[in-house]
């Protein structure tokens, strides 16, 4: 049949220019935000450029505005449903008109992608205030890798963003579910490079979109950290390709499992958009207007059960997801914290002028933990010991066997000194980050009175010394 030529011409694109400024606004501002709140770093190579780069998108994808929004304004605006509706009426099929929809929420991805890229890459080439200004172009070789590490990984999250707005059929109750997960696992295992380098859940950064973005960006850059460094050192944590693979590889399948449950409900959307079209112009035939305030009332129903299901299905995976990153803790906590020597109840006796030895191999580090080597040194008594007292300690890398080959000016040399006084000493302590070294260290001490070396006399110390995640 002959199209009408009175009959309204379909628009191309599900999202209105009204929208798309919206989404151009919030985006912007939130890719203002993150950069301003980005973790610093000096531009000492051109390595660095992509470093800053990830960092500010790593932030943008904690607060998820740019891609949730995307897929929400596509498919959950009225003006979005009254075209979607429209494509069905021309005779498209339900499947065509999801697809359609979903190139133009992986186009605003991409152009998110495209453009907060560009703009991270040009602005160290243009601020004044950089420590480090590239003389050519070099650094633009870094540019794709983090395009794609950016696209890809905000296709995922869109695509789930599809889900959480064909389940709840509203913009602002899609967007903010998305931002409440990434927000929500991203403080879990740690926000920025600084916090996850920090904690005791660096084993499981991955489990988080910001983390997973950084590391495949860097992974896929083809840049070879400097002997003794790695990539901990740029983006909090180490991850192999493999890893890095498999993560992106479950965040497809979880985006791909959602895809599907979205077209079910597309369909049924599109039956309640019609539904309540007729309800609202008064169309169709009705029996009665209870009945038509019947279909509107059920509709309504639906809707509020459907978003309640949504809420809690997203509280749920944060709880798992909460309680999850707890019982890993406490496990990496427990298995990595090793107590080499620790002193009874009530404290031992330390002669003043003595020297005390306390050796340990500090074992490998585990769930890419670093080792921190920690001691405690508490005065429980001050015994006999004279008012002021002078100590010499230290905590050195070797074995205590080397230790006792050294005369008594090798000892000291090695050792920091402080004078201490009854009253004002509690004790002493401290930690030493060994990174991932392993192997023989000594923690000495030795106390003597400060006017007169060869006064006896004794304390009572509580002494522990033990290596921790942190």
């Amino acid at each position: 049949m002959e199209e009408s030529k009175d009959e309204p011409k379909i628009s191309r694109f599900c999202i209105t220019k009204t929208w798309l400024i919206i989404w151009v606004i919030a985006s912007s501002i939130v890719i203002l935000f993150c950069y301003l709140v980005r973790p610093f770093v000096g531009y000492e190579d051109e390595f660095s450029v992509l470093v800053n780069a990830i960092n500010v998108i790593s932030y943008v994808l904690i607060i998820g505005i740019p891609v949730f929004l995307s897929a929400s304004i596509v498919f959950g605006t009225s003006a979005a449903k009254t075209h979607i509706l429209a494509l069905l009426k021309s005779g498209r099929s339900s499947i065509e008109v999801i697809l359609r929809c979903l190139l133009e929420t992986y186009a605003l991805v991409l152009m998110f992608s495209v453009i907060v890229t560009s703009v991270l890459f040009l602005e160290p080439y243009l601020s004044r205030t950089s420590f480090y200004h590239p003389r050519g172009t070099g650094f633009l070789v870094y540019l794709p890798s983090v395009l794609v590490a950016t696209f890809v990984v905000s296709l995922l999250l869109a695509t789930i963003g599809v889900f959480f707005v064909m389940i709840s059929d509203d913009v602002i109750i899609s967007t903010t579910m998305g931002c409440a997960v990434t927000f929500g696992l991203a403080t879990m295992v740690g926000y920025s490079p600084g916090a996850i380098w920090a904690s005791v859940t660096r084993g499981i950064a991955m489990l988080s979109p910001s983390s997973i973005v950084r590391v495949f960006a860097g992974s896929i850059s083809g840049y070879s950290p400097a002997h003794g460094t790695s990539f901990a050192s740029y983006f909090g944590f180490d991850a192999t390709l493999d890893s890095i693979l498999l993560s992106l590889a479950v965040l497809a399948l979880i985006s791909l499992t959602g895809l599907l449950v979205s077209i079910k409900f597309f369909k049924i959307n599109t039956l309640h958009w019609s539904k309540m079209a007729e309800v609202h112009t008064r169309a169709g035939v009705w029996e009665s207007e209870l009945e038509r305030q019947g279909v509107h009332t059920r509709i309504r129903r639906s809707l509020r059960i459907r978003r309640a299901a949504l809420t809690v299905l997203v509280i749920i995976v944060l709880t798992i997801g909460a309680s999850g990153t707890a019982a890993y803790s406490s496990m990496v906590i427990e298995q990595t914290t090793i107590v080499f020597y620790q002193s009874p109840a009530g404290g031992e006796q330390i002669n003043l002028g003595d020297w005390y030895i306390f050796s340990c191999i500090v074992q490998p580090s585990r769930y890419g933990q670093r080792n921190f080597l920690h001691y405690d040194c508490i005065v429980e008594d001050w015994g006999n010991a004279p008012e002021e007292v002078s100590v010499y300690y230290s905590m050195l890398n070797m074995s205590s066997s080397d230790f006792q080959m050294l005369n008594e000016t090798g000892r000291r040399l090695l050792c920091d000194y402080d004078n201490r006084t009854e009253g004002n000493w509690g004790g002493m302590g401290g930690s030493w980050d060994l990174g991932f070294d392993s192997g023989a260290f000594t923690f000495v001490m030795k106390i003597f009175a400060a006017e007169n070396e060869t006064l006896s006399g004794f304390m009572y110390f509580w002494i522990q010394l033990l290596q921790e995640p942190w």
